[in-house]
């Protein structure tokens, strides 16, 4: 008979707590099994249910105490996803450069070579970034990619943000909370914040992180603390990587920062002179590292860092590609005239709104007015200038940065400072927000005028006029509207052949090819000017087993096109190395694009169905 000779190990009663969880640990590390213990289970499930419990107390306290803010983001972000939804379900209105800008984000998750660089460098990357995690959920909703949704929730999530923002320069200003909120609903309204927050294009991040930039610029004029500073900068860097435009801001609102800068400071000039400079160097570094680091990335991917300007796809070559077009549809305006005619739509009493604004920042000795006129006014300069100079087409759209700014004046106007008497202040208070209310509201009529009319509004006019006048006789401008529908056809055409990935190449800047590839059930079939095979295979599609050339006229922007530079009679008459296979219709708002065959390819079967 065997005689277990191993120790016993005496189990005591095990204690409650983090004690007999401790004493558990020391008892498994002997060799002997906790025994489990109830009591112990029953404490931390309480202690688990206390602690949610006050997450949702500190949760509920925080909503409660930011309900206005939730509620000035909700509302609107409701009200532009409801226009945007009508826009692209029910009227089939799509802006090309919000589909571009959300094409390029798609590039990169879901062409037949995904990666980063494929976002293109002619624009800005935020706003295709900001939908990239939106068109994750392509799967689960179709339509966030091929109606271009995503891009509308995008535009209205920002767009909302910056009432939000608004309504929080006016609290800082300590305009009376009636006021604010009339502001802030009448800015919300405004018809150009309304179509541009729900059509899914730039200006609405580029509006929110301008406006951000504003906030923390004149916290800083009134307080002087560095950490303002630190935003302003980081905002206004943000605000690059959305538009090209915020580089005139940096520059006027770094020429406050040093002056103020240098009369705040105590000591010698030398002192006075280092303190400005250190200031100026916080204030501008995001910016300038933004600026900076763009330029390398695509002088590094694509050779050359200012593609906007020296790529054949810039605004310079769509300008020169366009020719007299957009004087034509201009007429008689033009130069510094066509200026001051839009800027006086979006804000017709601009002058009285700075006088006002002036006087009660005079009277206050508060220098907050600087912020609105340097950062959202250099944006409008810079416009502006462009467009005299003839490097833009002088869109309505560049000149949106005057909306905020004239009702941050008006805040400033509104603005209560410590030699505000007390004597009639109710008086003077509501007079002064009829006065505000007044100054918005003016607005209004003036910008819808100018949207309706095809020569100040151009874009606009085109996008919504199919909507306010479908009995309208055929017109080009009106074209656009029919983009979607043309676009189908010939995704539909190629979709139905089955073809092999890399069968097809096609230069993503032509209109409607975003939403050829977009809508398409099959994006691995296209060889597009993002992939970084693209001009190899376009030298040698034989060698590279790719089939088909889908090319626009030759004529007008078509000029740009990759492809007919490439090979330019190849849309007349096959350029000796193809034959067409089907020509689509030119007249439901697309371009007349043939389908050529590249005849030893077909000898080669490069152009047999998968499968």
């Amino acid at each position: 008979m065997s005689v277990d000779t191993r120790p016993r190990i005496e189990v005591p009663a095990q204690p409650t707590g983090q004690r007999g969880i401790i004493r558990a640990g020391q008892l498994l590390r002997a060799g002997a099994p906790p025994r489990p213990n109830a009591r112990a289970a029953g404490q931390l499930a309480l202690r688990f249910a206390d602690g949610l419990t006050a997450r949702l107390r500190r949760t509920a306290r925080w909503a409660w105490a930011h309900r206005v803010g939730l509620l000035l983001f909700a509302l609107p972000f409701a009200l532009y996803v409801a226009v945007g939804a009508l826009l692209a379900f029910r009227f089939e209105s799509f802006n090309g450069d919000a589909q571009a800008r959300l094409a390029n984000a798609y590039y990169v998750l879901f062409s037949r070579d995904p990666h980063m660089g494929a976002i293109g460098f002619v624009w800005n990357p935020l706003a295709s970034i900001s939908v990239m995690p939106l068109l994750l959920l392509k799967g689960l909703w179709p339509a966030l990619a091929t109606r271009a949704f995503a891009g509308d929730i995008m535009s209205a999530a920002f767009m909302a943000g910056s009432v939000v923002v608004l309504h929080g320069i006016l609290r800082d200003l300590k305009v009376r909370s009636v006021a604010r909120l009339i502001l802030a609903a009448l800015f919300a309204i405004q018809p150009m914040i309304l179509y541009y927050g729900a059509n899914g294009m730039s200006e609405a991040i580029f509006l929110f992180f301008l406006m951000l930039t504003c906030r923390w610029l004149s916290r800083w004029l009134a307080a002087g603390e560095l950490w303002n500073l630190v935003l302003a900068g980081t905002a206004l860097g943000f605000a690059y990587l959305a538009r090209n435009e915020a580089v005139m801001p940096a520059l006027l609102a770094a020429a406050v920062v040093a002056p103020v800068s240098a009369l705040r400071a105590a000591g010698d000039m030398r002192r006075r002179v280092r303190s400005a400079l250190v200031n100026v160097f916080v204030f501008a570094a995001p910016s300038f590292f933004a600026f900076t680091m763009w330029a390398v990335i695509s002088w590094i991917i694509v050779g050359h860092p200012f593609e906007q300007f020296s790529s054949q796809y810039g605004n310079s070559s769509q300008l020169a590609a366009l020719g007299d077009t957009v004087r034509e549809q201009t007429g008689s305006l033009h130069g510094t005239t066509y200026v001051m005619i839009q800027v006086a739509a979006l804000a017709p009493i601009l002058p009285v709104t700075l006088l006002v604004a002036a006087y009660s920042s005079v009277r206050n000795r508060d220098l907050r007015m600087l912020a609105p006129i340097t950062v959202l006014g250099g944006v409008v300069f810079f416009a502006a200038a462009a467009y005299v100079l003839g490097q833009t087409a002088g869109s309505f759209r560049y000149y949106i940065a005057i909306v905020p700014m004239s009702f941050i004046l008006a805040g400033c106007g509104l603005q209560r400072g410590p030699r505000s008497g007390t004597r009639w202040r109710w008086v003077r208070g509501f007079g002064a927000t009829l006065l505000a209310a007044a100054l918005a509201l003016s607005a209004i009529p003036t910008s819808i005028v100018a949207m309706s009319d095809h020569r100040v509004g151009r874009e606009e006019y085109a996008h919504l006029g199919y909507i306010f006048h479908r009995n309208h006789p055929a017109n080009k401008l009106y074209a656009e509207e029919f983009r979607l529908r043309a676009s189908r056809t010939i995704t539909d055409y190629l979709d139905a052949k089955k073809l092999r990935p890399g069968s097809v190449l096609m230069d993503t800047f032509s209109p409607c090819v975003p939403f050829i590839d977009v809508g398409s059930r099959n994006p691995r079939q296209f060889v597009i000017t993002n992939d970084r095979d693209f001009r190899p295979i376009l030298a040698d599609p034989v060698t590279f087993r790719a089939g088909y050339l889908l090319v626009p006229p030759s004529d007008g922007v078509g000029n740009l096109d990759e492809i007919n530079r490439t090979y330019p009679t190849l849309y007349a008459n096959g350029a000796g190395i193809a034959e067409m296979e089907h020509e689509f219709d030119g007249s439901a708002g697309c371009p007349a694009f043939r389908l050529y065959r590249i005849r030893a390819a077909a000898a080669a079967g490069a152009v047999r169905p998968l499968g």
